[in-house]
């Protein structure tokens, strides 16, 4: 509603609310001269614009009590004395003129005498619906015919607000005044931006505070291509927070003029910044208001977890509002800044929606501590979502303690027939809670007994549903043991007999979730090895699609039904259960040729159909397996959908290339390894480890091949090229396995290779990479290579032996000994076979087998191995035992291991 007025100029505007047109006012604005008024009343907000004969000066608001009626003219006389203008604008453009405050009559007819702005202007800014009318003063006559149609308009007023106008024209107008009060509100709120911190006066904070309380949440839609910080600053919640910080600003402000005023130097009188403090104190009703605001916001799209964040930051600041009040003595500013019962229940409803770690904490700590704290008691609202928030908590201990708190909630507040805050939902988390705990002593039975307490309680706004049951089948499942999972099985089954027969069970459909909960309880146990499980899964998955196709149940088994199946078959170690998990995942493949992109075989399903064949023993199926979906994982190569189960990598081809060269040097087929190590060799992105190299090497020295050592030492150059190019990190034990697998293979010039790899392996680890560092493996498997030089033809065994020596005494000063190592020496003396070397070799032998007795290395082998090397005299005279053990310790390990034991202890320690 429109209307403006003067004293010798009179302006008729029309304005127009939600459903009807309000009536036009007049007024003689009687109490200051060459002054006309300018009032807009909409949603139970007024706003006067003061205007003079030569401009625009300002405007006020307060609110409405009865905008309907014919005292609204003369209210706003009445009020004339108190206003404090707070803002200039213009009609036509709203653009904003001054924000010069005028707080009295005096003070505004100065500024109209000092002629800051020309009557001209006011006619431009007006337009047309300016009128000048001749005359300097109202006569008698004049006042009592506008008295009389005054009194004519307010009789009127009530029947021209129910007329009717034309639709579209209402809509049109409609439209026009709520962006104009839309870009008013943001002209305010730019006002505040610009207008310093300490210079707003008291008007505008209770425009603030109006505007907290009404804000309209609708009125900014967000335009594509803003940055997030231009959307936020035009989303209503961001607003309402802006503004109530202003708000407290211009209070601290306050503050800190009050607590360093100086009246010689101070402007302002002590009682001015008095009131000032006082307007501008923040109260509990604004950060109610503000919170609301965030909560209702849906044009912000902040998800709940950001709006709880946001709601419990704005609590938090209230706190520190109220203590700094307490710490100052003032109570009664502390207690009007409390929080009221329902900022309480706006929090926990906040907090209770959001996944954010520690919401049971925060919770907590607003029901044990503020209630008390503020003299607040329990409401449904807040027993509701507290109680949800404890049950969701998860640490020892919160099933029992939401339980206990149901069961308080309950007694307080006995549930009706009607809809409550303490409803199904929350005895559902409570059950959940149970399925959930870990450690929980009788959880399932405490779960169950909920549910019978549910019943008896006997109103519908808590009685149990398909989802209270489905906990409880979860609570079952949890359990992991064969005994719970088949009881969780019998429970699906009552719920769906209920369900199928014609009866009081329709409600009580099993979804989707309880099937799948009992089929992934299957699987887990089929994972642990135990037998039955999987076919347990599959039987439940058949039947449920059984069903679904019959039209008797609404729940089909969705994608994670198929895979929680297919995972329960492929991590057996039977033929026949991958049989059933290559057949499940077939069926998926059909489905999703079919339409549902849903079911597409995942990689990670692929990759557990070939391992699964691999585990059983049968390469040749894996292999054609991964003919049959190569397909699949070359697209999945370009999958752009973002989702990691589509996306095929280098690391996945690796992984399947890994997984196959290792099941081939298992069973025996070093030549097929070969070709898979090629293939990562071959492709950017994959590369073979060591151990790829081991396995192979390890799988030619097995077999004792006629060529292992060509093959050896081809794979150990690959290996060194690989390396030099940065490809591929060797570590120490690749190394001591090329040394085993030349041993085995007998190459010529064995002890002089052995001793050049160990010495390439010292090389590496001085320039850096201390990972191939020799150690007592590496040193033992020279001294090995260099005993079987006594098996090899065309090599010196006095060589052999001086490569012996030099290997010992490497050893001794970089490893310790163990009974492998003289073991080897032992085998060593071998060497010596010359009759004229027999004295050295007795004494070498004689230094050893001290050595190991010192030690306590001594061990059937090394007894063995001595037995062979050693003399007979040798023999008796180091081991005291007589001839014939000699000759049975040589050929059988056994009898060695009987004369091992009647050694002294100490030789043996070891």
């Amino acid at each position: 509603m429109a209307l403006l007025l003067t004293k010798n100029q009179t302006l008729k505007l029309h304005s127009y609310t939600r459903g009807a047109m309000m009536s036009k006012i007049k007024m003689t604005a009687t109490t200051i001269p060459n002054m006309f008024l300018l009032l807009l009343a909409s949603h139970g907000l007024m706003i006067v614009f003061v205007v003079v004969a030569n401009g625009l000066k300002g405007c006020s608001s307060f609110q409405l009590q009865s905008p309907s009626t014919s005292s609204l003219s003369r209210s706003s006389l009445v009020a004339l004395n108190s206003w404090k203008i707070g803002f200039i604008t213009n009609r036509e453009n709203t653009k904003l003129l001054s924000s010069k405050v005028l707080s009295n009559e005096e003070e505004l007819l100065a500024a109209v005498e000092n002629g800051s702005i020309d009557i001209e202007e006011l006619k431009d800014i007006l337009g047309d619906d300016f009128d000048d009318e001749e005359g300097d003063e109202y006569d008698d006559d004049e006042e009592e015919e506008y008295d009389d149609e005054e009194e004519e308009v307010g009789d009127s007023l009530g029947e021209e607000y129910d007329e009717k106008v034309d639709d579209d024209l209402e809509y049109d107008e409609e439209m026009e005044e709520e962006g104009n009060e839309t870009e008013l509100l943001m002209q305010f709120v730019e006002h505040c931006r610009e207008t310093s911190i300490g210079e707003l006066e008291t008007g505008d904070a209770e425009l603030i505070r109006e505007i907290l309380r009404n804000f309209p949440l609708d009125a900014f839609d967000n335009e594509d291509g803003e940055s997030e910080n231009s959307k936020n600053s035009k989303k209503a919640s961001y607003i309402v927070e802006y503004l109530l910080h202003r708000f407290i600003d211009e209070w601290r402000d306050s503050i800190l003029l009050l607590e360093g005023y100086d009246e010689h130097d101070s402007d302002s009188p002590i009682k001015q910044l008095q009131e000032r403090e006082e307007h501008f104190r923040p109260t509990g009703n604004d950060f109610y208001h503000a919170m609301v605001t965030v909560w209702k916001d849906e044009q912000s799209k902040d998800s709940p977890d950001v709006k709880a964040k946001r709601i419990w930051e704005l609590a938090s600041e209230q706190r520190e509002f109220i203590s700094f009040f307490q710490n100052n003595d003032d109570i009664l500013a502390a207690e009007s800044l409390y929080p009221t019962l329902r900022t309480i229940e706006l929090v926990l409803e906040a907090l209770v929606s959001s996944y954010e770690r520690g919401v049971d904490r925060k919770a907590s700590v607003v029901v044990e501590q503020w209630l008390p704290e503020y003299g607040l008691t329990f409401s449904p609202k807040i027993y509701g979502p507290y109680i949800q928030m404890v049950a969701k908590a998860r640490n020892k201990g919160a099933a029992r303690k939401a339980e206990k708190l149901l069961r308080k909630a309950v007694s307080e507040y006995p549930p009706t027939d009607y809809e409550s805050p303490i409803g199904v939902e929350v005895f559902n988390a409570v059950v959940t809670a149970y399925a959930k705990a870990r450690g929980e002593s009788y959880g399932t039975e405490r779960a169950q007994e909920l549910i019978v307490f549910m019943d008896t309680l006997g109103k519908p706004g808590c009685a149990p549903n398909a989802k209270t049951f489905t906990s409880l089948v979860d609570a079952y499942a949890q359990t992991n043991e064969w005994d719970g999972v088949f009881e969780a099985q019998s429970i699906l089954n009552n719920l769906l007999n209920q369900y199928l027969e014609d009866g009081e069970g329709k409600h009580l459909e099993p979804s989707v979730a309880t099937w799948t909960i009992v089929i992934a309880a299957w699987m887990r146990l089929s994972r642990k090895g135990r037998p039955g499980a999987a076919k347990r899964a599959g039987d439940l998955l058949r039947r449920m699609d059984s069903l679904a196709s019959a039209g008797r149940i609404t729940a089909k088994p969705d994608a994670i039904t198929y895979v929680t199946v297919f995972n329960a078959y492929a991590n057996c170690k039977y033929k026949d259960e991958i049989e059933n998990a290559e057949e499940i995942l077939d069926e998926m493949n059909e489905i999703y040729l079919d339409g549902d992109d849903s079911f597409k075989p995942s990689v990670p399903a692929i990759k557990s159909l070939l391992a699964g064949w691999i585990k059983v023993g049968d390469i040749f199926q894996a292999e054609r397996a991964l003919k049959k979906y190569e397909g699949f994982l070359e697209d999945a190569e370009n999958d752009e959908s973002g989702e990691a189960r589509n996306v095929m990598s280098g690391s996945d081809w690796e992984d399947i290339y890994k997984s196959f060269l290792n099941a081939h040097t298992r069973f025996d087929n070093p030549k097929r390894a070969m070709e898979y190590l090629n293939l990562m060799v071959e492709n950017d992105g994959m590369e073979p480890d060591t151990l790829c190299y081991e396995k192979i090497i390890d799988t030619h020295a097995r077999l004792g091949e006629e060529d292992c050592g060509q093959k050896t030492q081809e794979l150990f150059q690959l290996l060194e090229k690989r390396r030099q190019l940065g490809m591929v990190s060797v570590k120490e034990r690749v190394y001591t396995c090329i040394l085993r697998a030349l041993t085995k293979a007998k190459v010529p010039g064995l002890h002089k290779k052995a001793y050049l790899v160990m010495q390439r392996m010292r090389s590496l680890a001085e320039e850096g990479n201390p990972n191939v560092e020799p150690n007592i493996f590496t040193y033992n498997a020279v001294l090995n290579a260099c005993a079987e030089c006594v098996n090899i033809e065309g090599i010196p065994h006095q060589e052999a032996f001086q490569t012996t020596v030099r290997v010992v005494t490497e050893l001794r000063e970089m490893a310790t000994p163990d009974h492998v190592t003289y073991g080897n020496m032992i085998k060593c003396s071998n060497l010596l076979s010359a009759d004229s070397q027999q004295q050295t070799k007795d004494k070498f032998i004689t230094t050893t087998f001290k050595l190991c007795c010192e030690s306590g290395n001594v061990n059937n082998y090394f007894i063995r191995d001595l037995s062979r090397a050693a003399s007979t005299d040798l023999w008796v005279k180091l081991t005291r035992f007589s001839p014939d053990c000699k000759e049975k310790a040589a050929i059988d390990v056994d009898e060695a291991t009987k004369l091992v034991a009647i050694l002294p202890p100490s030789w043996r320690q070891r």
